[in-house]
């Protein structure tokens, strides 16, 4: 029994650390990383002429929010930014091909 014990701590003891631990991002720098994906959803659906209304908007407050130093406003601001801009993406390779309704014929 000690050696089936004994072997286990040493087993134990010779496990290297999980190297996929989360890393903790800074507000800035989650706000960085959230406002370029939005940028470029955004010009991905520019290239698909299908961009909604306020996408550019949300990144303009985004950008000012962050400029003001309230990072956690422009993180939500960007994050919606992006969201719309992939929205916008899917709602155009949904649609094509699709073609008008029957009650225009």
């Amino acid at each position: 029994m000690k050696h089936i014990l004994l072997a286990i701590a040493l087993c134990a003891g010779t496990v290297p650390a999980s190297s996929s631990a989360p890393t903790i991002m800074t507000p800035k720098a989650q706000y960085t990383a959230t406002l370029a994906e939005a940028k470029q959803a955004w010009q991905q659906a520019a290239q698909r002429k299908n961009t909604w209304r306020d996408t550019k908007k949300l990144i303009r407050a985004a950008e000012k929010a962050a400029k003001a130093g309230d990072y956690t406003t422009a993180q939500q601001l960007a994050a919606q930014a992006r969201q719309q801009g992939l929205n916008a993406i899917q709602q155009h390779d949904d649609q094509i091909g699709v073609g008008n309704p029957d009650y225009l014929y």
